[in-house]
């Protein structure tokens, strides 16, 4: 059965899990983002490859740039950065960033590419799977792709014990991936 993509970057999704709902960044979002990117723990896990920051932020003026970049970036169809939103405490707990490139990992097929940035308290197992598990099922309606790759540094533990359970796998370090820490899982 083929699914039929929706294109994401003229309709922006919004999905909802137990405990979350997933929506596009909002400049609206700064105050509570700071919170996650003001976090020290919560810096330590951030994947900035290829990006001109480290996402370390300590200002609301810093923030709002950085929304505005994510916003530059989605009508420039580049990606997608959504905000994770606490639905029980009405606040922002931190982004979701996905786009798709092909020859990730070796395959010429397009890949997914999955940043998952949270506020220290809310990386758990249980928000890990939670959010990593709709990224596999539900973003396949909005985006085309063959796996997901995901960057888990090696002291992010729970991400990487959830990555394994969903069925991800450690891609190695080679001349087709110059990238270290990545976890990737192929579609069925």
């Amino acid at each position: 059965m083929k699914i039929e993509i929706s294109d994401p970057y003229v309709t922006s999704p919004v999905f909802e899990t137990k405990r979350f709902r997933i929506r596009r960044v909002q400049l609206e979002d700064a105050e509570d983002l700071l919170g996650c990117y003001s976090d020290p723990e919560a810096s330590l896990l951030f994947n900035s490859d290829n990006c001109r920051s480290d996402f370390r932020l300590n200002t609301l003026k810093d923030m709002q740039n950085i929304i505005g970049v994510w916003l530059g970036e989605y009508e420039k169809r580049a990606y997608i950065r959504f905000s994770v939103v606490d639905k029980l405490a009405g606040t922002t707990a931190g982004t979701i960033e996905f786009f798709c490139r092909s020859g990730v990992g070796g395959d010429e097929q397009s890949t997914g590419v999955l940043r998952l940035d949270l506020a220290s308290r809310y990386e758990t197992e249980e928000n890990l799977c939670e959010l990593i598990s709709l990224a596999g099922e539900r973003f396949r309606e909005w985006f085309e792709f063959s796996g997901i790759v995901t960057k888990a540094v090696p002291q992010a533990e729970r991400r990487i014990r959830v990555l394994r359970q969903e069925g991800y796998h450690r891609l190695e370090l080679n001349g087709s991936f110059g990238y270290s820490d990545y976890y990737l899982k192929r579609s069925n």
